[in-house]
C-alpha cells in the first residue's frame, strides 16, 4: 500500500508540475510577444512579432468578430501592411477591429517600416477600424506611433481605398520621411467612397 500511494503522490506531483511549466511557458510567451490579438469569433487569441502577421490573420479568418490589437514593444515590419474588408474571399470577417497599445504602456510604441515605394498601413475597403494611441482609450497620451522612414516616390504611411468607410484615428502619430519633391505621403485617400472617417487629435 505505501508504494502504491507513493507512485500515486508521485504522479500527482508530476502532473502538477507539467500543468505549472505549460502554464509559465504560455505565459511567458504571451508577455513576451509584441503584438496580441484576442477576438469574439474563430481563434479568439493570438500572439504574434508584427502587426503585419496579426492583421494577415485577421484576413485569413483566424480570428473574427469583434477583434482588438494590442501593440506590446515596438515592431519592425517588413512587407506593407494591408487590411480587406470584412466578408472577403479571403475570409476575414468582423464587426470591427481596434489597434492600440498595450493597456499598460508608459512609451511610445513603433511601428516601423522601411520599405522603398510601399505603403506601411493600407485599409483596403476596410470598415470600422479604430486605431488609439491611448492605452485603454484614457488621457490624451499618443503612445501609438507608425513611421515610414524611406524617402522615396510611394513610400505612403496610411492609405485608404476602395471604400474603407466609419473608420477611426485617434491620438496616433503618423510620420513620414519624405521631403522636398518626393511623391509620398502621410496620409493618402485614394480611389472609391472613402467616406465617414474621422481624423482626431
Amino acid at each position: 500500500m505505501r508504494n502504491n500511494y507513493l507512485h500515486f503522490t508521485f504522479k500527482k506531483v508530476m502532473t502538477k508540475a507539467g500543468l505549472l511549466v505549460t502554464f509559465l511557458t504560455l505565459s511567458c510567451s504571451y508577455l513576451s510577444a509584441q503584438v496580441t490579438v484576442t477576438a469574439t469569433a474563430g481563434t479568439t487569441s493570438g500572439t504574434y512579432t508584427t502587426l503585419k502577421t496579426a492583421i494577415d490573420n485577421i484576413n485569413l479568418g483566424t480570428h473574427q468578430g469583434s477583434i482588438a490589437i494590442k501593440v506590446h514593444t515596438n515592431t519592425t515590419e517588413t512587407s506593407g501592411i494591408v487590411l480587406v474588408e470584412s466578408g472577403n474571399v479571403s475570409g476575414a470577417s468582423y464587426t470591427g477591429v481596434s489597434i492600440a497599445p498595450a493597456d499598460t504602456a508608459t512609451v511610445t510604441k513603433t511601428i516601423a517600416f522601411a520599405v522603398s515605394g510601399a505603403t506601411l498601413l493600407t485599409l483596403d475597403n476596410a470598415d470600422n477600424v479604430t486605431i488609439d494611441g491611448r492605452p485603454l482609450g484614457l488621457t490624451t497620451r499618443k503612445l501609438l506611433t507608425f513611421s515610414h522612414t524611406s524617402n522615396t516616390a510611394n513610400s505612403h504611411t496610411l492609405v485608404l481605398q476602395n471604400g474603407a468607410t466609419n473608420n477611426v484615428f485617434a491620438y496616433t502619430n503618423f510620420l513620414n520621411a519624405a521631403t522636398g519633391t518626393i511623391a509620398a505621403n502621410n496620409i493618402r485617400v485614394l480611389t472609391g467612397s472613402n467616406s465617414t472617417n474621422n481624423f482626431n487629435h
